[in-house]
């Protein structure tokens, strides 16, 4: 249990956020008389409100909300243990304290604070990113290069367009896409890693 209980907390966030998607009325930014729950004109946060777009009563969000409270859940797991892994001491301490404080935020993202939240979570979960990428490119893993380099491009990228504006048709998109990404990088890291690939190797002759 103990050694799943990320990988848990992952599919019954996806499970549960589908049901969400699969309840909602209807109703986006873009078309308000639209129906159900559209991949690529809905957002996530619309299954967190009390009334969809379309002005009907959602059912969404009672299984939204626990829905990324698990999400929140197994990343902060993920942080915290995976951090154990980096031999660097400030490094480790950045991956933390950073990644699990930015699912707080995350989940709190589910509130009627929702974009204010959205900005608190964004920075310490890039840092974090950012931290585990450089100590990734250390190592000899490269899938789990290329996937932290798609994670990190993904939400700089959606950050981007969140608060420019530019673009903004194609977010709902990326949203998704990202989610996935980052679903399958922590999995990567957390399952298909050991703190060993991540100690650098002593030159020939050292010590």
């Amino acid at each position: 249990m103990k050694k799943h209980f990320i990988l848990i907390c992952m599919c019954a966030s996806v499970l549960l956020m589908a049901v969400a998607a699969f309840l909602y009325p209807g109703g986006s930014f873009w078309d308000k008389h639209s129906e159900g729950f559209s991949l690529t004109q809905n957002f996530f946060s619309n299954l967190f409100e009390e009334r969809a777009i379309n002005g009907a009563i959602s059912p969404s969000r009672y299984w939204a909300i626990p829905g990324i409270f698990f999400m929140a859940l197994g990343y902060f797991v993920f942080y915290y243990r995976f951090s154990e892994r980096i031999p660097e001491k400030s490094s480790q301490y950045i991956i933390r304290y950073a990644g699990c404080g930015s699912m707080i935020f995350t989940f709190l993202a589910a509130t009627p604070w929702h974009d204010f939240m959205v900005m608190l979570a964004a920075a310490p979960s890039m840092l974090a990113m950012f931290y585990i990428t450089v100590h990734t490119f250390k190592t000899r893993l490269h899938i789990h290069q290329v996937l932290s380099c798609l994670s990190l491009a993904g939400v700089y990228a959606s950050v981007y367009i969140y608060y420019s504006g530019h673009l903004l048709s194609i977010l709902p998109v990326l949203q998704k896409i990202g989610f996935l990404i980052f679903m399958a990088w922590a999995i990567a890291l957390y399952y298909f890693s050991s703190e060993e690939d991540f100690r650098q190797k002593e030159a020939p002759g050292a010590g």
